[in-house]
């Protein structure tokens, strides 16, 4: 009985430091990643991230804050939650990153989006909101930016997903004027409408004072203008992606979009000008399949 007394002492004992050493733990780590994470947004200038809450799982390396707002001036980012189950802190712009976001809210204007607002704005959107995925990574080498997935979720509009293989790129000292050299591979795009279709033929009607029938006859039209005059030129893979992308106006539902050139091209090749048809085979692009929302 003695033994087991001092036994049971010692197994109390032994689970105490257990206990105690994984809450410390638990602790080390928490104040590790969260001071990480200000010392990363630090080397942005101007940028400050909060959030209400940080959880960390130490075996899978996953981070995830809660009530997320990052900022940068005017700039304000905000999310119900953010994880990252890889992320670079050695760099300013990171050289890879793995990161989901649900419940995103961002406005839509110049400020954040830049050249894309104007276009955004003309389409009624004030704000984007949905769930992103990002999944990258840089190659310091041969200066390639692999993009392995790229999603935006909008109940409002759409799913969205992307890949890309980018060259030429130079993460480390990015201007906008660099991009003149920046080249582009092979990628996906997959689009699976819920509404961003409609409001395009809603603002083209608006613009040209037709009806929302008519601006979707006239788009439509326009693609089978462009497919035909492919074909007389013998550039049928053109008139192929040309024809597919007429179907999806007349009934959007699912758009597949690939490119798979030789070789990577040159950004600036397509302001050079060639026409839409030229650029289709430069980057040998196909629209593979308009499908229906069940085959998602």
């Amino acid at each position: 009985m003695k033994f087991l007394g001092r036994f049971s002492k010692i197994l109390v004992a032994f689970v105490l430091v257990v206990v105690l050493g994984y809450v410390g733990l638990q602790w080390f780590i928490h104040y590790q990643v969260d001071t990480g994470i200000h010392k990363a947004v630090a080397r942005v200038p101007g940028m400050d991230v909060k959030y209400s809450r940080l959880d960390v799982r130490p075996f899978d390396h996953t981070v995830t804050l809660t009530e997320v707002e990052l900022s940068q001036g005017p700039k304000r980012i905000f999310a119900d939650k953010l994880e990252f189950s890889d992320f670079d802190e050695e760099h300013s712009i990171p050289h890879h990153m793995n990161l989901t976001v649900d419940g995103l809210v961002m406005p839509a204007d110049f400020t954040h989006l830049g050249a894309l607002a104007s276009l955004l704005e003309a389409l009624g959107v004030l704000e984007l909101r949905g769930d992103m995925k990002l999944d990258y990574e840089y190659s310091l080498e041969d200066k390639t930016l692999r993009v392995r997935e790229f999603g935006f979720q909008d109940e409002a509009f759409g799913n969205l997903d992307l890949k890309l293989d980018l060259s030429n790129v130079d993460l480390d000292t990015f201007r906008v004027e660099k991009l003149v050299g920046l080249q582009v591979g092979s990628g996906s795009f997959r689009f699976t409408d819920s509404g961003l279709v409609e409001r395009v033929f809603e603002t083209y009607a608006r613009s040209r004072n037709m009806s929302r029938e008519m601006a979707q006859e006239v788009l439509v039209g326009e693609l089978e203008t462009l497919s035909r005059h492919a074909r007389r030129k013998k550039m049928e893979q053109a008139a192929q992606a040309y024809d597919k992308l007429a179907e999806f106006l007349i009934k959007p539902e699912t758009l597949q979009v690939k490119t798979n050139p030789e070789k990577p091209v040159p950004w600036m090749y397509f302001f050079m000008g060639r026409n839409g048809a030229e650029s289709i085979n430069l980057l040998n692009l196909t629209v593979e399949d308009v499908v229906g929302k069940s085959d998602q």
